[in-house]
């Protein structure tokens, strides 16, 4: 479960390829953390791969209709 907190340490240093390459590879094992999800829509979203984040919280949603994704 820290795969996607890899992740969010590669957004904060701007390294987009590493992050979304964390992020692939953790799809593999993390298949049930709208967590995961929310966090990879945020990290589309700041680099303005708006539709790619869409599909992300949709994701998120499906897994926990939480509050957080349907804000973001």
């Amino acid at each position: 479960m820290l795969d996607y907190l890899i992740a969010e340490c590669y957004l904060n240093l701007e390294k987009k390829e590493e992050c979304f390459k964390v992020f692939e590879e953790a799809q593999k094992i993390i298949k049930k953390d709208w967590k995961y999800y929310n966090s990879w829509g945020l990290s589309l979203q700041y680099y303005k791969e708006y539709e790619a984040s869409l599909e992300k919280f949709i994701k998120a949603i499906e897994l926990n209709n939480s509050e957080i994704s349907l804000y973001n």
